[in-house]
């Protein structure tokens, strides 16, 4: 009899912790933001904790500094090695990054009271929702391949982690919702079934 096959593979999706400019309320984008805050660096120590019985051998990141920063901790407490994935980067947000988080307008961001208006709007020098998503999906299809037994955890952004979720559930860019994403949330996606569990019991050693 063979090996009993998983449901996977399955991915841990961590959105980073709190950083310097989220507490400062500034744009971050793909931006050279600064790193976390000193509660941003306890939240992730909590992250490396709460995922430390996963079972993740690999531990994946944005290469922008604070998920760099929070998935660091993760991949040591796991004891795996980290490797940086630009495509799990937070969309690019043009000549905006750095400024007040009031500048995100819909003329720019393409949402209006948590929901998609305009997958084409984009600020000056950034991109778009649509670019997003195909980003997004040439990654996930990527992972789709891996072995069924793979667990991984992948240490991305907000506005990343909520497009993932979408083409996970099968949901076209124009009618997606967007609700907030807390800094330090963690989801279970099956990717086998498209199932995203976004309050899952974070497996302890």
């Amino acid at each position: 009899m063979g090996a009993a096959r998983g449901p996977g593979p399955v991915v841990w999706l961590v959105r980073h912790a709190e950083s310097v400019w989220n507490k400062e309320a500034r744009v971050q984008g793909q931006g050279p933001a600064p790193g976390l805050t000193a509660a941003g660096l306890a939240q992730a120590r909590g992250l490396a904790e709460g995922l430390a019985g996963s079972g993740a051998t690999t531990v994946v990141t944005s290469d922008l500094r604070r998920a760099v920063e929070t998935a660091r901790l993760i991949a040591g407490r796991l004891g795996v090695v980290l490797q940086t994935e630009p495509r799990l980067r937070e969309r690019s947000l043009g000549s905006l990054e750095g400024g007040p988080s009031s500048s995100l307008v819909t003329a720019v961001t393409g949402y209006d009271d948590q929901r998609v208006v305009d997958l084409d709007a984009r600020a000056p020098g950034g991109e778009s929702l649509r670019e997003l998503y195909t980003r997004a999906s040439a990654w996930l299809a990527e992972v789709r391949t891996a072995p069924r037994d793979l667990v991984l955890v992948a240490v991305t952004h907000g506005g990343f982690l909520r497009v993932l979720r979408d083409c996970l559930a099968g949901v076209a860019p124009e009618a997606a919702l967007v609700p907030p994403t807390p800094n330090g949330v963690v989801w279970r996606a099956e990717l086998a079934t498209g199932k995203v569990d976004e309050a899952p019991a974070l497996p302890r050693a």
